[in-house]
């Protein structure tokens, strides 16, 4: 192999790896949702809010996701409930099942 072929040869590898290392560090957060990067090595939460878009973040961190719209969350019998209804006690041992419902939204 002459000099010129090896040469040409390292500098493809070195895009190709630099490339790759751009393509695994970026995520991306959908539309109607907010973000906070986590590190998958040292367990850190960060402190930036991220809205909808495409970000480069690193190649260690991803993106704790959360809802930007209003979210309903009900225990209860209906069909479209999310989760049944509450099951508890009184003090007295007599039994009560609960039917919650309520509204969130995480303001950035």
């Amino acid at each position: 192999m002459d000099t010129y072929a090896l040469i040409f040869l390292i500098i493809c590898v070195v895009i190709s790896l630099v490339m790759i290392l751009l393509l695994i560090s970026m995520d991306t957060l959908e539309p109607l949702q907010y973000g906070i990067t986590y590190n998958k090595i040292t367990k850190v939460i960060g402190k930036d809010v991220y809205v909808s878009g495409r970000y480069l973040i690193g190649p260690t961190k991803s993106f704790v996701v959360y809802p930007a719209n209003l979210v309903t969350v009900e225990f209860s019998d209906s069909k479209k409930a999310t989760n049944e209804p509450l099951k508890t006690r009184t003090g007295e041992g007599l039994a009560i099942s609960l039917g919650i419902s309520f509204q969130y939204k995480i303001f950035r």
